[in-house]
């Protein structure tokens, strides 16, 4: 007999007896539940139960399984689970986006920003398709007119050559007027801000998905842009595998708006702006009506420290209308040639990002992504930098300060000079600069 079951047959006896000692003269003093069972006992026999494929109905979820993928997995110095390892307590920082995979019934959204660590695709894209064979979900995504990288292994992104992007040292070299950024910490636009042309200008977007994109990410079912237009009306058409699907003008106004139409799961979307004006565009995406929704939101060249620098109240419309379920921070690269021996500033910093993102983005998870580890070359040999755990100390006591879920990828990756048995491994887990990893590395 299961011990669960054991104990279940325990119980009723002692409460039959229990009963009986109201109705005969006994004198029979039971002991306490507590005494008999304690809460380690009891708490064993659940997990022991559970763990044979027993669930209990109607309960969220409070676990997470770790998979790693076998391919990558071939030597001693990237070691992998255990056949018995039983599934870990979800962190409760997690709980609101675990309750939303499995009882939200609506999108679920990650975005996951990174430096360029993640451009291209990298990392987000084995995310996505891993999510999506669980939980459904379509399309790539969140993306801009101009990115660093126009080519990812979920999306080809095309514009024409007037589009401009503009971010916070535009702000700061009054190229443009406000810092209202959007969740990108930039924004893209045809015409210069104020400028008004004398004859119609025509911008254009064309969207295709990527030789390398699975089923899902290559399927388009909606389309959605966030906008800022503060002077007048501007056309938008959208075609679909060359047929129109819908023609509309954008709504002008100071604040955010919102354009959504259907792209009945076509894999060739043109979006045609036209106007003597531009508008400001936060963001276009592309996704589906249910399941994962995973936002590639590479900034190139920082250090996850811009969130502070925009308009607040535009950020915080920005997440109102995405509604993100999970934020991903996964910066550091960019720190670590910066080489000192206390990295406290890196930390406040951190620290004020996770402050705003936890005021502008309430009941949304946060996740932050330990730096990985770099090297360079001395003389003969290539050497890990020798600032990386500072870095990576400075990153996860901010964590812990606003009770975030911290991630060591050092640790996963093997620890110090691992990055050197990563790009020594065949085929190769990162690129030639010790720095960045290759798509399998990635993965």
């Amino acid at each position: 007999m299961r011990p669960f079951r054991s104990f279940l047959l325990l119980l009723i006896f002692l409460i039959v007896f229990a009963g009986l000692s109201y109705v005969l003269p006994w004198d029979l003093k039971l002991p306490d539940a507590g005494t008999l069972f304690p809460e380690e006992f009891i708490t064993s026999l659940f997990i022991r139960h559970q763990t044979h494929g027993y669930q209990p109905e109607a309960q969220p979820a409070e676990t997470l399984l770790v998979a790693m993928p076998e391919k990558i997995i071939r030597t001693d110095s990237v070691p992998a689970p255990a056949d018995n390892a039983v599934a870990a307590p979800v962190h409760l920082p997690l709980r609101s986006f675990t309750d939303s995979l499995n009882y939200s019934g609506r999108p679920v959204r990650i975005m996951y920003y990174g430096d360029s660590q993640i451009e291209g695709d990298r990392i987000t894209s084995f995310l996505r398709s891993s999510l999506r064979k669980s939980w459904g979900g379509t399309g790539p995504g969140l993306f801009l007119p101009v990115m660093p990288v126009t080519y990812t292994r979920s999306v080809y992104v095309r514009a024409s050559s007037n589009w401009k992007r503009y971010n916070y040292l535009s702000f700061k070299s009054k190229e443009i007027t406000h810092n209202a950024l959007g969740p990108f910490m930039s924004f893209c636009r045809y015409l210069p801000e104020g400028a008004k042309a004398t004859s119609t200008v025509r911008s254009w977007i064309r969207v295709i998905p990527s030789v390398f994109a699975d089923s899902t990410s290559s399927k388009y079912e909606y389309l959605r842009i966030l906008y800022r237009n503060p002077q007048e009306e501007v056309k938008i058409e959208v075609r679909a595998d060359r047929l129109p699907v819908q023609t509309d003008t954008l709504r002008v106004g100071s604040g955010l708006n919102e354009f959504v139409c259907p792209l009945y799961k076509v894999k060739n979307v043109l979006i045609d702006f036209s106007g003597k004006v531009s508008p400001d565009i936060y963001g276009v995406s592309i996704e589906g009506s249910s399941g994962i929704i995973v936002d590639n939101i590479p900034l190139r060249g920082s250090a996850g420290l811009e969130f502070t620098m925009v308009d607040k109240e535009n950020l915080r419309e920005a997440y109102r209308m995405l509604s993100p379920d999970l934020i991903v921070l996964h910066f550091g690269l960019n720190i670590v040639r910066n080489i000192r021996r206390d990295y406290t500033y890196y930390q406040k910093g951190l620290s004020r990002q996770l402050a705003l993102l936890k005021e502008v983005a309430p009941g949304t998870s946060i996740i932050v992504v330990g730096l990985t580890d770099m090297a360079y070359g001395e003389e003969d040999k290539i050497v890990s930098y020798p600032n990386i755990q500072g870095i990576i100390d400075a990153q996860k006591t901010a964590s812990q300060e606003w009770d975030v879920l911290f991630w060591d990828a050092l640790r996963a990756m093997g620890g110090q000079s691992s990055i050197i048995k990563w790009f020594n491994m065949n085929p190769p887990l990162a690129k030639k600069d010790y720095v960045h990893f290759t798509d399998q590395g990635a993965d």
